[in-house]
């Protein structure tokens, strides 16, 4: 079973976040790519977009 769909099994059979499965997970093993993003990661995108949108701006 590939990682992706097997953390989707975990979550759905626990009810727990994707946050939740992946601090039980070896620092090596964490799953990348999900849908679910974390709120820091959400933070980083939207802090990216007003430094580049800064950027663009005389």
């Amino acid at each position: 079973m590939p990682p992706k769909a097997a953390m989707k099994q975990i979550m759905d059979e626990l009810a727990i976040s994707a946050v939740s499965v992946n601090t039980h997970l070896p620092y090596g093993k964490l799953v990348y790519d999900l849908e679910e993003r974390s709120s820091i990661a959400k933070r980083i995108e939207e802090e990216e977009l007003r430094r580049k949108d800064n950027a663009d701006m005389p």
